[in-house]
């Protein structure tokens, strides 16, 4: 140990000293491991309620501190970490619980103490005793208690317990059954009890007696003949207990009444019209329950028509009608008049009409009378209708047809009150009149010139009426027109060039020209049968002539324009040039332009007396005398087309070498001393080397 150390129960350690010229404790701390263990007890109390908060304290004692406390409530189950010496906890459950807590050191020993808790139960249970019922007297009445419950525990008695008849009743179980011969209202307990002797009570009222009407039955509404007996049949009526009278009403259309009181009855359906049928069924107690049917009465005797003579009328005259002389046992209820005529039939309504017999020929008229039951009964008169009327004239729908077409007319929907006799069809066609008499209503004609004609039909009946109709016809130009765009050309560029479209034909007549071509990347378009045009671009174009007619018809012919190029290229030889003698020139004519395109390119300059020429965009030459040189660039293009330019070439004389004898380089001798020295070295060292290896 340190001089002057003391001993706490953890550590050894002395005071902090720090000596002349020393910077650190001379001293220092020394640990060593805790294995003292904490200890605790539990204070509580050993009793707690179902559902209120109890609390818990641990008193702890330690040499180093308490550093965390851990509990549990369900004997050790589960826990609660790091909550402290102080905690509440409900339990939710009734029952014995063991109580844990631990605590730890700083050390991280370890101590617990433990505590039981009872938690009775004080919950009761809850009682169900069903829903209410209501039983007639002297059946039995089924007490359920089987939805009561307990919470988390048993129930171990169902006590049902009421009054009755004076006496006090008691029955037991979760089922039980009880038959009430006596009416009345009674309010029946049933007492649940668990293992805890916690009790929990519910009521049910048990209603004794006929409340329930009963129930008449007949059966469907039916339908009989006038004067049917009509058996009716009560007995399926029904009733909870017993039914005990019947009693029959059955009302007439026109008010009579009629009883009877029995089960079964019969009855005697004499007048027409709807019978009410009531039956009434009442049981022991006086209750009683009520229906009705209807029993529909049909009337089966059919009523007398009685209407006109026969007659004649002129056309469109006006004929009073009348039908109030038919008789029927319940009264006519409707007049309907049929009228059959040549082209169809009419129908009317009503007993006394007014018509007007508009068509000619013989009409049969039909007066039918019906009652309210549908009975009826029909009387039959003729009408003949002498002819006024004029026919009416139908040519069709106006036609518009192809030229060449052969046009089919058809005037069959022409009509006459009688009959048509003879259709007249009449047009004008390439300046003759033309007119065709025909019993049958076509007509036909081929249309090989295009044109409108107008057709007239004529038609006569047999009185000699007649009507007339117009139908047009358009017969349609589908002859396309020929274009001819012309021969082909060629031209100078920007020269005019002269169109011609008159070789294009049509059978009607052209209306329009249109010249379509492509012109230095636009769309070029010319109107006209001659119309004209500068090229300016060179090149070869597609010119597309289109010709159209009155009724838009077209056709299309192309012819070609070569344009020639005319524009010569300009030369441009680059700039002059001055070089040494025994050097390269370099000649550069791609400044050069044309129109089109240069094809070639060549140089020439005359050396020593003779002409050497170069070719290409580029060329080089080495010029070995000094001199002024003139050269000349000529360029093409593929028409032929060229231009020259010139550019001079001046050629210097090499300048003579400097004179080194004159001025020895002092420092470049030495440095070829140096060099030369070195290299001897080496070759020396290399064949030192080679003799110790022995290999010289």
């Amino acid at each position: 140990r340190y001089p002057n150390a003391t001993n706490d129960g953890t550590v050894w350690d002395t005071p902090y000293a720090i000596f002349r010229d020393e910077t650190e404790d001379r001293y220092p701390l020394v640990k060593y491991t805790d294995r003292i263990l904490p200890r605790v007890d539990l204070i509580y109390n050993d009793r707690a309620l179902r559902g209120t908060p109890a609390s818990f304290e641990a008193v702890a004692m330690d040499n180093q501190g308490i550093v965390s406390y851990n509990w549990s409530f369900d004997n050790g189950i589960t826990w609660t970490d790091d909550t402290g010496p102080l905690v509440d906890h409900t339990f939710m459950a009734s029952g014995v619980f063991d109580v844990i807590v631990q605590v730890w050191d700083a050390g991280d020993n370890l101590a617990q103490a433990t505590g039981r808790v009872h938690v009775p139960d004080n919950i009761p249970p809850v009682a169900r005793a069903g829903d209410d019922q209501t039983v007639i007297p002297g059946t039995r009445a089924l007490l359920d208690g089987s939805a009561s419950t307990d919470d988390g525990h048993f129930i171990v008695s169902y006590i049902w317990s009421f009054t009755y008849d004076g006496w006090p009743r008691e029955l037991t179980g979760m089922m039980a059954q009880f038959n009430f011969m006596l009416a009345g209202v009674y309010n029946v307990t049933l007492t649940v009890q668990d293992l805890a002797l916690n009790v929990g009570h519910d009521v049910v009222t048990i209603t004794v007696g006929d409340f329930e009407a009963p129930s008449a039955v007949i059966g469907d509404d039916q339908e009989v003949p006038q004067g049917t007996t009509l058996g009716l049949d009560g007995r399926g009526s029904t009733d909870n207990w017993l039914i005990e009278a019947y009693d029959w009403t059955v009302t007439s259309p026109g008010g009579t009444v009629a009883h009877y009181d029995s089960s079964q009855m019969g009855h005697n359906f004499s007048e027409v019209g709807v019978y009410t049928v009531t039956l009434r069924v009442t049981d022991l107690v006086g209750l009683s329950g009520e229906t009705m049917v209807n029993v529909t009465v049909l009337d089966v005797t059919a009523p007398v028509a009685r209407a006109f003579e026969d007659a004649l009328v002129g056309q469109n005259e006006v004929l009073h009608l009348v039908g109030t002389g038919s008789t029927d046992n319940e009264g006519v209820t409707s007049w309907t008049w049929t009228i059959e005529g040549p082209s169809g039939d009419v129908t009317l309504h009503g007993a006394d009409i007014i018509h007007s017999f508009t068509e000619v020929g013989v009409h049969t008229v039909m007066l039918t009378v019906t009652d309210a039951a549908g009975n009826s009964d029909s009387s039959t008169f003729t009408m003949t209708v002498l002819d006024t009327e004029q026919p009416v004239a139908a040519a069709g729908e106006d036609v518009t047809v192809s030229e060449g077409a052969r046009v089919t007319l058809d005037g069959s929907d022409s009509h006459d009150n009688v009959d048509i006799w003879r259709y007249t069809w009449t047009l004008v066609y390439e300046g003759e009149k033309l007119e065709s008499h025909n019993p049958t209503p076509d007509f036909s004609h081929t249309f090989s010139v295009p044109g409108v004609y107008t057709i007239t039909l004529t038609v006569v009946d047999p009185e000699g009426n007649t009507g007339a109709d117009q139908v047009v016809v358009t017969v349609l130009d589908e002859t396309a027109p020929v274009a001819d765009a012309g021969e082909d050309v060629v031209v100078d560029q920007h020269l005019v060039v002269a169109f011609d479209g008159s070789g294009s034909t049509d059978n009607v007549g052209i209306v329009r020209w249109t010249w379509t071509f492509s012109h230095l990347g636009a769309e070029v378009r010319l109107e006209g049968m001659t119309p004209v045009f500068i090229f300016t671009e060179v090149g070869i174009y597609t010119v597309t002539l289109e010709v159209a007619d009155p009724t838009g018809l077209t056709d299309t012919d192309t012819m070609t324009v070569t344009v020639l190029d005319v524009d010569a290229p300009v030369a441009d030889a680059g700039q002059d040039q001055t070089i040494f003698e025994g050097t390269t020139a370099t000649f550069d004519g791609s400044a050069s332009i044309d129109n089109v395109a240069i094809v070639s390119w060549t140089w020439r300059f005359v050396i020593n007396g003779f002409e050497e020429t170069l070719d290409g965009e580029t060329a080089t030459y080495v010029f070995e005398e000094a001199g002024d040189y003139d050269v000349r660039l000529t360029v093409a293009d593929a028409r032929g087309n060229s231009d020259s330019a010139t550019m001079v070439v001046t050629v210097e004389r090499m300048p003579p070498p400097p004179n080194h004898e004159r001025d020895p380089d002092w420092s470049s001798m030495a440095l070829y001393a140096g060099v030369a020295a070195a290299i001897v070295i080496a070759v020396l060292v290399a064949l030192l080397l080679m003799r110790r290896r022995g290999t010289f």
